[in-house]
């Protein structure tokens, strides 16, 4: 029988506000944090798109996971055109699968 592999479905990483000096958000913490919990892979956000400028947060997340993507697969966070923060839906897969 194999090992089971665990693959975490939800987790984030980079500086928020308020965080408490102890917290721990650094790319290399989670890494330490998925290593001690003995989860092989992960789905991750990275915390600026929700707080700034999402686009710019996710360019920043396909840069800084570019050489982990055996173990992290970096998700975009989105939001609808509606708020004139992203393009349109069309241009927005465009940019995905670039």
């Amino acid at each position: 029988m194999s090992a089971l592999h665990y693959f975490d479905c939800h987790a984030s990483y980079g500086p928020r506000p308020n965080l408490h000096p102890h917290e721990r958000w650094s790319l290399a913490q989670l890494l330490d944090d998925l290593d001690g919990a003995g989860i092989g892979q992960a789905l991750v956000t990275h915390a600026q798109a929700l707080l700034s400028d999402p686009l710019a947060a996710n360019r920043r997340l396909l840069r800084e996971t570019r050489r982990l993507r055996r173990r992290l697969a970096p998700a975009w966070v989105v939001y609808p055109p509606a708020a004139d923060e992203f393009p349109a839906p069309a241009e927005l897969v465009r940019m995905l699968r670039g």
